[in-house]
């Protein structure tokens, strides 16, 4: 009898534990549906028009939640839901659909204050009080308590630059204007008309909701700089470049049209560091602001913008010690390739005759009071993709020193590799099968830093932790490092989840409908977005090591499928071009490697697995491997015809 009853008690537990799993599983799938229905609907503003829609997608986290009312994600399904009636009120108009909005985040902030997202649910707090409800003291007293209750959290700088645009935030400083070229200095009353700018801008940087110039950001090295500015919607701007001294010394000059300046924005910031020696702000005559950058030396520049939140990246490139490609059209491989190509190197032939003219009207201005600075270094010119020797030829010892000097004079040694674990913090990329992307990202970098290092190489990373960092800054880190190689991990998500396998991706045009579709998902636009944006590719691609780029992406991706073919059920979909916002700017060989697709069952449990990531990075580093031995074998058979 005793017996009967311990059986019973134990099928009883057994019964409830399975009932649990089954919930848990079941709130976890929910969760992940709403997770991608929104980003989804998010992208599509068509259906994002129709309420039936949005209700469709907040079923899913209403039922997670009513599953797992206490669990990890009941906090994440709060704040969707609260994401979902704020799409709605901006869509709707009504002010149901934005108190209900509230009431969500408003939970998150009972229930759960010390939550990691509850900065991000005060944030929106603030976000639809300030654009839907017109209700600027809750809105500002909002953002201020991101700041003063989340010094910490990765809201707090955004929470500043909205109390920025309130009327009764912080105080906007007046600026002075940027030093101008003798010619405008010795006009007294343009100096006069541009200190009164100042003043009036100043002034409306309080009240404006226009275009603003919200904060600098700079990274520099001897040999390159780039500087993100960042605003809070799309402008217009100019640039132009000023010779101050023969020893090749410049001024660049980027006018934001119709642009105020917040607080923040120091109206000069020495530098110091690389290249870049200053950077001067100031608002201009008409009424926009005025960023000039103080060069040491600049051999080229270019410049282009980002969306989302807005931005105008400014590359600069010093006068390497092998003098930058003339421009011709990148060789490639695959017949498919060229007629993109040459579609966006004529339009750069275009660009470029424009960018001639306006430099040659800048120089044709009196220059400058000249500053001491290093001038560039002339060197001869070499091709961007090493010839294939015609045959072997003995190598002598004198020449395999040769050899290993030429590697590096042509910049073609392989020794520091910068690792880019994608997304991070707030942004978890794909999400599917109870994973985030992130977190696969960041195993797999570290995994795969570590066999790097394992063979000597210097190894970086972009991120060590569950953090957000911009696009821009990536690549940016990477040239401040004077980085060889530059390799994004990835994992990717489809709505058919029986797609699977391994992507590498360079940059390029994109050349089919996947690459544009797995670019739009990383740069996080729309695949029309991407389409539209390609021409700013044609401005990148005569400097950019697109044919290193290729080569590497070829090798990674063959390397990695013998290292997984026999042991795990694998698909190479190959390498290929795509327009990736994160590979932009890079001065070394970079590529993206999309380790797999999350929304496969399969094959998201592979990526969980660390016996199969070691193995993909044991892929990848042989990889890796395999194209540093291609540069050598270069190196060392043109040293036998020497």
């Amino acid at each position: 009898m005793q017996r009967r009853s311990i059986r019973r008690i134990v099928l009883v537990l057994a019964l409830i534990l399975g009932l649990a799993s089954v919930t848990w599983a079941a709130a976890q799938d929910d969760y992940q549906r709403g997770v991608s229905s929104f980003k989804s609907l998010l992208a599509n503003e068509k259906r994002a028009g129709l309420r039936s829609e949005w209700q469709a997608v907040q079923k899913y986290f209403e039922k997670s939640l009513a599953a797992q009312p206490k669990g990890g994600n009941a906090a994440k399904c709060l704040y969707f839901m609260g994401r979902v009636h704020e799409e709605l009120g901006r869509r709707s108009y009504l002010n149901a659909d934005r108190r209900n909005a509230l009431t969500m985040f408003e939970r998150i902030l009972a229930e759960y204050p010390k939550h990691d997202w509850a900065d991000d649910a005060l944030f929106r707090k603030g976000v639809v009080l300030q654009e839907q409800l017109k209700d600027q003291a809750k809105a500002e007293a909002a953002f201020r308590a991101v700041v003063s209750s989340y010094p910490n959290g990765d809201m707090a700088g955004e929470a500043k630059a909205r109390l920025k645009t309130l009327g009764g935030g912080v105080p906007a400083v007046t600026v002075q204007p940027a030093p101008a070229p003798p010619r405008q200095q010795a006009d007294s009353k343009q100096a006069q008309t541009g200190r009164a700018s100042s003043k009036v801008a100043a002034s409306r940087t309080k009240t404006s909701k226009g275009a603003l110039l919200q904060g600098i950001r700079n990274w520099s090295s001897s040999e390159y700089t780039r500087v993100v500015l960042d605003l809070n919607q799309d402008v217009d701007y100019d640039r132009k470049l000023l010779e101050r001294a023969n020893n090749g010394a410049k001024q660049l000059q980027i006018n934001l049209r119709g642009v105020e300046i917040v607080q923040d924005v120091q109206p000069s910031r020495t530098v110091g560091d690389g290249i870049l020696s200053q950077i001067q702000v100031g608002p201009d005559q008409a009424g926009g602001a005025l960023v000039t950058l103080d060069l040491t030396q600049m051999d080229r520049y270019r410049a282009f913008t980002l969306p989302d939140p807005y931005r105008v990246v400014i590359d600069v490139y010093a006068a390497d010690c092998v003098a930058a490609p003339k421009a011709q059209e990148p060789q490639t491989h695959q017949s498919g390739d060229v007629d993109h190509v040459q579609a966006a190197l004529s339009e750069l032939r275009d660009k470029r005759e424009d960018t001639r003219k306006e430099d040659s009207q800048a120089k044709a201005e009196p220059k400058p009071v000249p500053s001491p600075a290093k001038g560039p270094t002339a060197t001869a010119q070499v091709p961007d993709q090493p010839p294939t020797p015609p045959q072997k030829v003995a190598v002598s010892n004198k020449q395999k020193k040769y050899a290993c000097s030429l590697v590096e004079q042509l910049g073609l040694k392989v020794r520091t590799i910068m690792i880019d674990p994608g997304h991070g913090g707030r942004d978890p990329g794909a999400t599917a099968n109870g994973i985030e992307e992130k977190d696969i990202n960041l195993r797999a970098a570290k995994i795969m830093g570590k066999m790097l290092q394992d063979q000597g190489f210097e190894v970086h990373y972009t991120r060590t932790k569950d953090k957000f960092i911009p696009l821009e800054e990536r690549t940016a880190m990477a040239n401040a490092k004077n980085a060889d190689l530059f390799i994004s991990l990835h994992c990717n998500s489809y709505k058919d989840a029986s797609i699977r396998g391994l992507e590498v991706y360079y940059l390029n045009l994109a050349t089919d409908a996947q690459a544009v579709r797995v670019a739009a998902r990383e740069n996080g636009v729309s695949a029309k977005k991407i389409s539209d944006m390609q021409f700013i590719l044609s401005d990148l691609m005569l400097n950019s090591k697109i044919n290193e780029s290729r080569q590497m992406a070829a090798l990674v991706q063959q390397e990695a499928e013998q290292a997984l073919r026999p042991r795990y059920a694998f698909k190479s979909l190959g390498s290929k071009g795509a327009f990736f916002y994160v590979l932009t700017g890079a001065r070394m060989p970079s590529i993206l490697v999309e380790l797999g697709y999350l929304t496969n069952p399969a094959e998201a449990g592979n990526l969980n697995s660390d016996a199969y990531l070691s193995t993909l990075a044991r892929g990848l580093v042989g990889g890796v491997m395999a194209y540093k031995k291609k540069l050598e074998r270069f190196a060392l058979n043109d040293s036998g015809r020497s």
